[in-house]
């Protein structure tokens, strides 16, 4: 009677276990973001491009840029540029960052290197968050939120979103928390619609841009909101020199 149950958990086992491996072999959303997860834990450093707009269509006020994290040493430098429909993206910034100090440079010849973090009133994601990329995410947290998510393009590059799942102050939160918005600005945003989407690369089995999409209602005004990051690569950033003018003790 032992050998027979013996037998059964084996065969149950083995049965599981074989799921699991087709599951983890296979590209889908469980697959992709167990090895994604992986390589973001893992990684010494991260080339990251960024672009966050609001307003409304050719009208829309943003900012982009890139930025180069290590992750021990912990630093990160960006360069930020100011989108314009009629002049085209003009750099305006650069923000390096040690530990938790940041320094901040804006794009005039007389003007140097100043201690703190920089004010950008054309947007309201201050892209100076990346030297606090937060990659301890649980892996538990991470498979639940992928569940959720509508399946979108399925190429080299597959896409999941919802538009739907979260109530609108579920989605304010996210809005804090992720990007380090003001509270009480976005707490006062009356949130219309929003999208939120994840992709992944099937040929590097890496995360390739997490996007958030939203209009807000301003006095009878819709105003769209979307930031988009997106992972370069990782493991591509030898070191991250301290700029050039900048003095630090």
């Amino acid at each position: 009677m032992g050998k027979r149950i013996l037998k059964v958990v084996g065969g149950i086992m083995f049965i599981l276990i074989a799921a699991l491996l087709v599951v983890y072999f296979t590209d889908n959303r469980y697959s992709l973001s167990v090895k994604s997860y992986s390589a973001l834990r893992n990684a010494s450093s991260m080339d990251l491009s960024f672009e966050s707009n609001m307003g409304m269509g050719e009208g829309s006020l943003g900012i982009s840029g890139d930025t180069r994290l290590t992750m021990e040493p912990r630093v990160s430098y960006t360069e930020v540029s100011l989108n314009l429909a009629a002049l085209g993206n003009q750099k305006i910034i650069d923000i390096y960052t040690k530990g938790d100090d940041v320094y901040h440079k804006y794009n005039l010849s007389f003007l140097s290197w100043q201690e703190g973090m920089p004010v950008l009133q054309e947007d309201a994601f201050n892209p100076a968050v990346f030297g606090e990329m937060n990659t301890e995410v649980s892996m538990i947290d991470l498979l639940k939120f992928v569940y959720i998510l509508d399946k979108g393009r399925d190429e080299e590059i597959v896409e999941y979103y919802t538009t739907d799942f979260f109530t609108i102050e579920e989605m304010k939160t996210m809005l804090i928390s992720v990007l380090n918005l003001d509270p009480d600005m976005v707490r006062r945003w009356d949130i219309k619609s929003y999208e939120i989407r994840i992709a992944f690369s099937k040929e590097r089995d890496e995360l390739e841009f997490l996007s958030v999409m939203f209009d807000h209602d301003v006095s009878g005004v819709i105003l769209s909101n979307s930031f988009r990051l997106n992972i370069n690569a990782l493991n591509s950033v030898q070191a991250i020199e301290v700029p050039e003018g900048l003095n630090i003790d």
